[in-house]
């Protein structure tokens, strides 16, 4: 059996389809998915699916009008996150896919139709807590999707200050252009690296002991490679975002509020070893 998934987005979004494409794979589907290139290939290799760039022509091609789509009768089930019923992406998948199921889940994911995509295709599939090695560093990736998301950068370094043992401090390339001076400036006297890669993130937080991170595509991504995850939310509902993985503790307030409501010593009491 055949299956083609198509998505494209932000991290976190990309990473939250992880758990039904497990499942599939767990139901000996043949898997392929669609995406940007790095989330792509990243995929693949965590997986086990095939992968390929979503802006290949032939998936270009089902966006507008144009010429007659070629005919894929291979896969029975296609899962898409790109457009709605009724779309003309939707038409056109449907000549592409004369025999497919056509499967369309309006974005962006959340854990609920992540979940439910996961169940619907044999799910759920048990993910194991990766152990990391002796002396294996504590991640604190201190990026965001927003301003709103992030936490304020002094309580980082003030945190890094009180944990024991090897601390890496990373963010994403985005973060160069989104702190102000100060923050780059306490970034980077905190040792801070900035990662661009996703193949490099990836391995970043293979080795993490503990992955410490705001409501962000890193997160996400630690938790689906099974590691240990503290998911620190403010302004976001973590009902609705909390990463999924075997190892996610978060940290949240009642209602949503602002992040400057998480104090520090509230998370060095959740990365101490004896929580972890």
């Amino acid at each position: 059996m055949k299956a083609v998934v198509l998505h494209r987005g932000a991290l976190g979004d990309a990473v939250l389809i992880w758990p039904a494409l497990r499942a599939l794979r767990a139901g000996r589907w043949d898997v392929l998915f669609v995406s940007d290139g790095e989330k792509a290939r990243l995929t693949a290799r965590e997986l086990g699916v095939r992968a390929v760039d979503v802006e290949a022509a032939e998936f270009n091609a089902l966006w507008s009008e144009g010429d007659a789509v070629e005919a894929e009768p291979g896969p029975s089930l296609v899962i898409s996150t790109l457009a709605e019923q009724g779309s003309v992406w939707a038409r056109r998948a449907r000549e592409r896919y004369p025999r497919a199921e056509l499967v369309l889940v309006p974005g962006p994911l959340d854990r609920a139709s992540a979940l439910g995509l996961e169940a619907r295709f044999g799910g759920p599939v048990m993910l194991e807590t990766r152990q990391a090695g002796p002396g294996a560093a504590v991640v604190l990736h201190v990026g965001a999707g927003s301003m709103e998301k992030r936490w304020p950068m002094e309580r980082w370094a003030e945190m890094l200050r009180a944990i024991d043992g090897p601390v890496s401090v990373i963010a994403g390339e985005v973060e160069a252009e989104r702190l102000t001076k100060e923050e780059r400036a306490v970034f980077a006297e905190i040792g801070g690296r900035y990662i661009a890669r996703l193949d490099d993130l990836a391995e970043e937080l293979k080795c993490a002991g503990l992955v410490v991170c705001a409501d962000s595509g890193p997160g996400h991504l630690a938790a689906q490679m099974g590691r240990r995850v503290v998911s620190l939310f403010g302004p976001t509902d973590p009902a609705r975002w909390a990463p999924i993985g075997p190892a996610v503790r978060v940290i949240a307030p009642q209602r949503p509020a602002p992040m400057g409501w998480l104090t520090v010593e509230r998370v060095v009491e959740e990365v101490s070893p004896q929580r972890h």
